[in-house]
């Protein structure tokens, strides 16, 4: 079956070595505070508690952080002045705060709203307090163009883990197992940089494929990925690892040219099962 809707994938939420370091400074003439973001691929929920806990541990201020997931970008929220230090900290080469997509420079006022990204910093209905906005979206999204097919839902596909059938003489059945795995199943189908005509079935994406081979490129490194079932409703998601894809275990990937179909310049991936975690 198809689905129904329009789905989305998030990923890409990764801390590289370049870019691990946090620098602040809690009011105006404040000392620099600091704290360092462990190197790893995250989701987008694990990488903002990540945030939100080290401001916390390394200032005084009680701080915020969210995550916008239509905009994937995060904001970081306190009751008091704070500056970023994206540009002048003692780490701003391995900032993790320009990765994250916030600005390399400081931008500040009172009683209204300022610069981009936005800083407010005033007397409002919530009382005193700063906003950072990120200016930049961080990770990527893939965004299937065409229906995605071969559709199974997790909650319709389940697995046991490494299981054991044991028979005894009596007759007796029991199976061992750790744990149970929950898969999807997916075939993203006519992946094209072609440009298709108003109200075709297929959206146009002149970077389609390109955008199809980083996505695969992460999913066989088995790193987690976000699926969102409808990009309408982005809260509702599934954290998903890949498992199997056409060509074995979920190690290598093939977008397969549609010339057996004439239709070349398109491609296929074939399908593909992931594991909701």
């Amino acid at each position: 079956m198809s689905l129904k809707t329009e789905p989305v994938f998030y990923y890409g939420f990764e801390v590289l070595a370049a870019c691990t370091w946090v620098d602040f400074r809690e009011g105006e003439f404040g000392t620099e505070l600091s704290f360092e973001v462990a190197i790893g691929s995250y989701s987008s929920e694990e990488l903002r508690q990540l945030l939100e806990d080290g401001l916390n541990a390394a200032g005084d201020l009680l701080y915020s952080v969210t995550f916008d997931r239509f905009t994937r970008k995060y904001t970081i929220i306190t009751n008091d002045y704070f500056e970023l230090l994206t540009g002048t900290g003692t780490h701003t080469d391995a900032s993790l705060l320009k990765c994250m997509g916030f600005s390399s420079y400081p931008v500040f006022g009172e009683g209204g709203l300022y610069g981009d990204p936005l800083l407010y910093y005033g007397d409002t209905d919530t009382g005193l307090r700063t906003i950072h906005q990120a200016k930049f979206s961080m990770g990527f999204k893939f965004d299937p163009q065409f229906c995605v097919q071969d559709y199974l839902d997790a909650d319709n596909n389940e697995e046991l883990r490494n299981a054991s059938i044991q028979e005894a003489t009596s007759g007796e059945v029991e199976v061992l197992h750790f744990g149970v795995n929950n898969n999807y199943e997916f075939d993203f189908k006519y992946i094209t940089n072609k440009e298709m005509p108003c109200g075709a079935p297929i959206r146009n994406n002149p970077t389609g494929i390109e955008d199809a081979n980083s996505f695969m490129k992460w999913a066989i490194r088995r790193k987690v990925i976000e699926y969102m079932p409808d990009k309408l409703n982005p809260s509702q998601y599934s954290l998903i690892r890949l498992e199997k894809s056409g060509r074995g275990r979920g190690a290598s990937y093939q977008l397969k040219e549609l010339v057996r179909r004439n239709l070349p310049g398109f491609y296929e991936t074939g399908k593909l099962t992931f594991r909701r975690l």
